[in-house]
């Protein structure tokens, strides 16, 4: 089976990247302040019918009726920029990560002041927002905070935030020494409610989606990578810490993602260029499933999933490696937890494929790169991707059937 791609050049390097509703997503980036026209900036994009952008004539005859209409799912697409928001080179770095809070229609940013602002008022604000309203055609006036207590100088920046729908925001700095700061949105000026720090780089972390609306923990779990933990914060109590108990000395841990309430993915990279896969079992502190994920690459740039249904029975796993591909793996939520490709898009981006999202109703796949570019996959429906997950077995049989076929008819040629 083929998937429908197209692509889309910008002119500014992209690294962030998140799904605003079903068809539409926003992206940030920018040259920084080293780099002479290259805007800073978030820009906001809807997937749409190539036809539906068009100029059509008033007076256009309507086609006849022996001609059926294209199902929009057949029709060719295209990225239409719907909003945007620069912010001035002169005053801002580039914004190196993003997230969307929903509840709220607001976009946060990893974004440090400039080196000239940071100088002048000894004050670094590395976190902004945007209102975004009418169905991302509207971008409100960029708010800006300072997370980081006692940066000014600008070297260390916010690399990933995520935004829980409870109302917090849990960001990853940059530092030698790693930090995951845990901040309340309504109050983003006060000092952050948690904060874990590790003596190695804390490679990544995942927020655990709130499974009730009764549920007022915020859990997210981080490696390093060698180790990983679970943090469970809760309002007016002390947080609670659990170390993963997982023993992977055969690599070096790179991503966490979570599965389910009580199931994690973390990938790692072995020395001799494999992708190790290990599903985690958080209510049984044990790993449930180890398996080679890929062969012949070194890391893993981002990794994002979605389940196929409410009953989490199975999900989609998007990877995007460091040869520039971009993987799609169904994964199995019960039984053995296996995970098995479906399909692979080799050299999606020019280089650095810096994010992947998944669309939250597995209508589409998006990933951006440094390239300046965007790469965007259309899915099929589920039970196409359900049934994918044994397109490789059924191939190498109809292979084979086909090779018998081919035997028999010699031998009774030779005959």
């Amino acid at each position: 089976m083929s998937f429908n791609t197209f692509t889309k050049e910008l002119n500014y390097p992209l690294f962030g990247l998140q799904f605003i509703d079903n068809n539409t997503f926003a992206v940030s980036g920018g040259g920084g302040e080293g780099r002479h026209g290259i805007p800073n900036g978030l820009d906001i994009f809807q997937i749409t019918n190539k036809q539906d952008a068009d100029n059509k004539k008033k007076d256009s005859k309507p086609p006849p009726p022996s001609q059926q209409p294209v199902p929009d799912l057949l029709k060719p697409k295209e990225l239409k920029l719907i909003g945007e928001f620069k912010y001035d080179k002169n005053t801002s770095d580039a914004p190196m990560s993003l997230a969307y809070h929903k509840p709220t229609g607001t976009a946060y940013l990893g974004c440090n002041d400039g080196k000239t602002i940071i100088e002048t008022t000894s004050t670094n604000h590395d976190l902004k927002a945007l209102k975004i309203s009418d169905n991302g055609t509207k971008v409100g006036k960029s708010q800006q905070y300072r997370v980081f207590p006692n940066k000014v100088e600008g070297s260390s920046y916010i690399k990933k935030i995520e935004a829980h729908d409870l109302g917090k925001l849990v960001m990853l700095s940059s530092d030698a020494v790693s930090r995951v700061y845990v901040n309340d949105i309504t109050s983003l000026d006060n000092p952050s409610v948690f904060e874990a720090k590790e003596t190695q780089e804390i490679k990544d972390f995942s927020i655990k989606k709130s499974s009730n609306d009764d549920d007022k923990a915020l859990e997210f779990a981080y490696v390093t990578k060698s180790t990983g933990k679970i943090v469970n914060v809760v309002a007016k109590k002390s947080p609670v810490i659990k170390d993963l108990k997982l023993t992977a000395k055969e690599c070096q841990l790179l991503r966490i993602k979570y599965l389910s309430s009580t199931k994690l993915l973390i990938l790692g990279a072995s020395p001799n260029k494999q992708i190790i896969a290990y599903v985690y079992c958080t209510a049984t502190d044990k790993v449930i499933n180890r398996q080679v994920l890929v062969k012949n690459v070194k890391s893993v740039n981002a990794v994002d999933f979605a389940p196929f249904n409410n009953n989490n029975t199975a999900g989609l796993l998007a990877v995007a490696t460091s040869d520039l591909s971009v993987v799609l793996y169904h994964v199995a939520l019960d039984g053995g937890y296996k995970i098995v490709k479906i399909f692979e898009f080799p050299r999606s981006h020019a280089f650095a494929v810096t994010n992947i999202a998944i669309e939250e109703n597995l209508n589409h796949v998006v990933s951006v790169s440094a390239a300046n570019s965007i790469h965007v996959i259309e899915l099929p429906s589920v039970e196409t991707l359900e049934s994918l997950k044994d397109g490789g077995s059924m191939l190498w049989w109809i292979i084979l059937m086909i090779l018998v076929l081919i035997i028999a008819m010699y031998l009774a040629n030779a005959q």
